[in-house]
């Protein structure tokens, strides 16, 4: 969380690691595999829509795109433990999925 905070951080320095971490990863695996492929911004807002904003634990959510997805005025998102959230940054120049808000922070709207 200490480095969230921190504006400077280059993000693409930091090690990521843990149980289902995948370094590399084929896109015939994808496909072949259990992954809930993301196709655009309307598809996964869908799939929160229908999980009551949960990403429940052993979810394996793959975005093969550079998707835009607008997480403005959606708030109590959970994702669970054990959720497996993979992109396509940097394959064939890709710059992957980003989230992003528009919404300025206000304290009442975080959960502890």
């Amino acid at each position: 969380m200490e480095l969230a905070n921190q504006s400077d951080i280059d993000l693409d320095s930091l090690l990521f690691s843990g149980d289902n971490f995948i370094s590399e990863i084929a896109s015939t695996q994808i496909y072949n595999s259990d992954f809930i492929i993301i196709e655009n911004e309307t598809h996964f807002l869908d799939l929160l829509s229908t999980t009551d904003n949960r990403i429940e634990s052993g979810s394996k959510l793959y975005f093969p795109d550079d998707i835009r997805i607008d997480l403005s005025d959606k708030y109590g998102i959970v994702i669970e433990e054990n959720v497996t959230l993979l992109g396509s940054r940097g394959v064939s120049g890709k710059i992957g999925t980003a989230f992003y808000t528009t919404n300025f922070s206000n304290p009442s709207n975080y959960v502890v």
